[in-house]
């Protein structure tokens, strides 16, 4: 998994390709920034606290689509519409952390697996 572009792809959206702006969303360096870039590597934990609407799955693998489906935007708060609009689901930043975690720790043994053969 490209980590890089993944960033890249967050800078872009929520930033227009502004690094240090970026960096100023999720409370960390400009420096930092570029480490990540150079390293191929980020803070999942604190880009998915600090993006509004990031897709987890997406966040951890780079495949579908960048955004949760079905966000619509209501200014400060966004509001996950499932199914009939008149019902609204509400998912918590730490369930969605806890799935992150769980499918961080999926890939991570994949991976192990994949290199022990």
């Amino acid at each position: 998994m490209n980590k890089t572009l993944i960033l890249n792809e967050l800078i872009n959206h929520f930033s227009n390709g502004s690094k240090s702006n970026f960096a100023k969303k999720i409370e960390v360096s400009p420096q930092m920034i570029t480490n990540w870039l150079n390293r191929n590597t980020f803070d999942l934990e604190r880009v998915y606290t600090k993006c509004e609407n990031v897709n987890p799955n997406w966040l951890l693998t780079g495949k579908g689509s960048m955004l949760k489906e079905g966000i619509i935007n209501t200014g400060d708060n966004n509001t996950n519409i499932q199914g009939n609009k008149n019902q609204v689901s509400h998912t918590t930043n730490t369930e969605l952390l806890e799935i992150i975690r769980k499918k961080d720790e999926q890939i991570d043994s994949l991976l192990e697996i994949i290199k022990n053969k």
